[in-house]
């Protein structure tokens, strides 16, 4: 199980974002990687829509 993190959205974006499959690790391992908070969330949706 993966610790909760910080991630900078209210309650309400989170449930709005995991109905449409979003993926908060995926976006952390992102940042990690380089990408910017921003793109790292819309790559995150997008992966999450496919």
């Amino acid at each position: 199980m993966t610790n909760i993190h910080n991630l900078g959205m209210t309650d309400t974006e989170y449930a709005q974002l995991a109905a449409q499959g979003y993926d908060p690790n995926l976006e952390r391992q992102l940042i990690e990687i380089g990408e910017t908070l921003d793109q790292a969330r819309k790559l995150a949706r997008i992966v999450g829509l496919a």
